[in-house]
């Protein structure tokens, strides 16, 4: 919504443009996508939009807070469920999506060596999509 992508703005010291809002827009429409993502997204709308005010956007509002960055293989991947989650990658078509809430501190506690203090992980599963599954049924057998 066009109020909380305002407020999300605002709470990350930023003005509210048009071409911020539709970065925001893109971003909640498609499941991580990279800046370059949104760039081919929203720049057809907004001819004097560039490259470099995407990734500036996403930038302020991942070290504010209010954006997750998700390092991925292809790149800087971004999310605006910000709440500490881990993610599934796609080997075959790259897709990247939310892995179901699990209680990973107590697993992450656990694995830890004697004397390490954990604050923040990224667990990265990988798999095969279901669509890619009944396309090709052959990526499953690969690896099992």
């Amino acid at each position: 919504m066009v109020e909380d992508d305002a407020a999300r703005l605002r709470e990350a010291g930023l003005r509210v443009t048009p071409q911020r809002l539709a970065v925001l827009d893109a971003l909640s429409r498609h499941s991580h996508p990279t800046a370059d993502d949104i760039y081919r997204e929203v720049a057809p709308g907004h001819p004097g939009l560039g490259l470099a005010t995407v990734y500036n956007t996403l930038s302020v509002l991942a070290d504010r807070g209010q954006v997750l960055v998700v390092d991925d293989r292809s790149g800087r991947r971004y999310d605006l469920r910000v709440e500490p989650h881990q993610h599934i990658r796609c080997r075959s078509c790259g897709t990247l999506a939310d892995l179901p809430h699990w209680d990973d501190r107590q697993w992450i506690d656990g694995a830890m060596p004697d004397g390490w203090a954990v604050d923040r992980w990224n667990l990265m599963a990988e798999g095969v999509c279901p669509d890619c599954r009944s396309k090709t049924p052959a990526l499953v057998e690969e690896r099992t």
